[in-house]
Order: C-alpha cells, then sequence, then structure tokens
C-alpha cells in the first residue's frame, strides 16, 4: 500500500462550543431533550448562553474534536470545513493550527452566515444536552472541498451532522467519492440519534456503498436498525458489507463487528463523570490511531475506551492534558 501524507484527515461542523453546568430544571425550562441535539437559531443561542452560569468557550465539532485528539497523539492530520467571517471562525481555524493540522477551512463570505455555535448543557450527572446553530459549517460546498487532502488521506473521517441541508451533502459525497477513488479508507460517524431519524435510508445508503468504518452509540445504532437491543443491531450489522461497526455503550462493553464477528471490549472504570461531551469523539481518536498503528481491533477499542474515560472526567471535549501521556499511563 502506497504511505499516504495524512494517517486521518476529518470532514466536518467547524464549531465553537459554550459550555456550562446546569440543573436538570434548566432543560425543563427551554424544552429540551436530555441527552439529544435539536438545531436552533443563533438568536436561541444568544439567549441561552446569556441565561448560562459561568459558560465556558472553546472549540469544538465532533470530527473536529477527534482530528485534534489525533494530532496531539502526533498522527499527521488534517480537517476540511466552513466557518464564516468573525472572531469565532479565526478562533476555530487557529486552535487547530496551533495543534499542527493541516487544514482547508473555507471561509464565509462577509455577508454570510457567521460561525457555528454549539450551547452544551452539563446536568449534575454529567450527561450533556446540545443546542447546537450551525451557521456557516452547514454552507460547505463541493468548491470548498480541496482534493489534495482527500489524495493524501489514508483514512477520510465524516460526521452525519453535516447530512442535515444539501450543498454539505454534495460536499460529502465528492469528498467520498474523491477519497474513494484514491484508496482512502472511509470512516463515518452518526453523530446523534435524532441525526438518524432524519436520514435512516440515506445513511445506509452511504453504508452499503462507501463506508469502512461505522462508528455509533447503542441509541444510533438502534434507530439505524429500528431495533431495541444493542446486540440485535450489531447482528444487524452483519447485513451491511461495512468492514467494521462500533457500537459504544457508555459503562458497557463496546460491540465491535469486524469481518463478521463480534466482539465485545470492556472499557475502564472510573468514579466519577464529569462532562460526557467528547466520550465518542474520543473514542473514535482511540480507535484511528490504533488503526493507523496497525493494531487490531479489539486493542484499537481499548485505546478508545482510555481516551472516552480520559475525557469525561473533565470539561469539554479537548484534553487539558498530553494524550500521549494518558495512552502510556
Amino acid at each position: 500500500m502506497i504511505k499516504k501524507q495524512y494517517d486521518v484527515v476529518g470532514i466536518g461542523n467547524a464549531i465553537v462550543d459554550i459550555l456550562a453546568h446546569v440543573e436538570e430544571s434548566f432543560l425543563k425550562q427551554h424544552n429540551m431533550e436530555k441527552g439529544g441535539m435539536q438545531l436552533v437559531e443563533s438568536a436561541t443561542i444568544m439567549q441561552l448562553h446569556a441565561q448560562m452560569p459561568e459558560a465556558r468557550q472553546c472549540s469544538g465539532g465532533s470530527v473536529a474534536n477527534t482530528i485534534a485528539a489525533l494530532a496531539d497523539l502526533n498522527m499527521k492530520v488534517g480537517f476540511i470545513g466552513k466557518v464564516g467571517a468573525d472572531d469565532l471562525g479565526k478562533v476555530f481555524i487557529d486552535d487547530l493550527t496551533h495543534l499542527g493540522v493541516a487544514t482547508t477551512i473555507a471561509v464565509a463570505s462577509p455577508d454570510g452566515a457567521p460561525t457555528a455555535c454549539c450551547v452544551i448543557c452539563v446536568t449534575p450527572d454529567g450527561e450533556r444536552t446540545m443546542n447546537t446553530y450551525i451557521g456557516a459549517s452547514a454552507d460547505l460546498i463541493p468548491s470548498d472541498v480541496h482534493s489534495d487532502l482527500l489524495e493524501q488521506a489514508s483514512i477520510l473521517y465524516v460526521e452525519g451532522y453535516l447530512w442535515d441541508k444539501r450543498p454539505a451533502r454534495e460536499a460529502i459525497t465528492y469528498a467520498l467519492e474523491k477519497a474513494k477513488a484514491a484508496g482512502a479508507k472511509i470512516a463515518f460517524s452518526l453523530s446523534d440519534t435524532f441525526c438518524v431519524d432524519r436520514h435512516r435510508e440515506e445513511f445506509l445508503h452511504l453504508i452499503h456503498n462507501y463506508v469502512d468504518i461505522v462508528f455509533s452509540n447503542e441509541d444510533e445504532a438502534l434507530s439505524l436498525f429500528c431495533l431495541a437491543q444493542a446486540h440485535e443491531a450489531a447482528a444487524d450489522y452483519l447485513k451491511t458489507p461495512v468492514e467494521t461497526f462500533i457500537i459504544t455503550r457508555g459503562s458497557q462493553p463496546a460491540l465491535i463487528g469486524h469481518k463478521g464477528v463480534i466482539t465485545e471490549v470492556h472499557g475502564v472504570q472510573i468514579d466519577h463523570v464529569e462532562d460526557a461531551t467528547g466520550a465518542g469523539d474520543l473514542f473514535a481518536a482511540g480507535f484511528l490511531y490504533g488503526l493507523a498503528h496497525e493494531q487490531d481491533v479489539e486493542q484499537s477499542a481499548r485505546y478508545g475506551h482510555i481516551l472516552a474515560s480520559h475525557i469525561i472526567q473533565q470539561i469539554g471535549a479537548r484534553s487539558n492534558e498530553s494524550l500521549r501521556l494518558v495512552l502510556q499511563q
């Protein structure tokens, strides 16, 4: 196999997160479904931000978090996305550039949509509920996607969140075709249960026709296959041609379907969950790190568990300490 310049290239929402601890009553007051993600307008973001106590701001986005983690692990990585012509967009680009990520991030015109933003409400049990204004990130179009990164990627990692608007769907399809033609493996995150509900048939089409590796949590997998139990969902994976299907289940063992065999991989026991934001993103980083280092899927999943258990013990999805040291512990 020809060695590519980049281990992993991600394409996803370029988002700045606003995180805060809130009480359960805050969710009820604003009609939020706990643990989910809802799309909102920029005015709602401003209203929620004004009412949240001690909010913290940091760069985010599901695939961007995974790419940032891989950069911290000394991997050669890139990111493709779109931001607004504003200060938040500059912050997002600067954060990834500082980590050594190769970026082809398009910037919307000055009269275009602002940078995407996500208000993340963390309840006392560590569960996160997200309110996302997708802004400029969903205005990604095929011409924003530079083929040089795609052609030099060993793995292209795509998030389902981007599927909500037609221009972004066209950009993703273009990226998938270019990367696949260049010999890349395609990894795909189902992203969110409600996202799966909206696009089930289209996601199944992607999985059947493009994808080699699927990342999902239990609820997303159940939604995809319209089933009631995780093991049933894992078994249904066998009906698809995808090479590897990962179902994370919180503190329960992850189910890894690989080349027709389903394996349970236990996680890391911890005493306290501070914030579940980024658990899936960091699991994906650990798993892709393992694959890039020619580990089997079981060991790759163990790396995923280690990084996921680490990140949920802090606030936010970007680690406060070196992930290379975390894996060595």
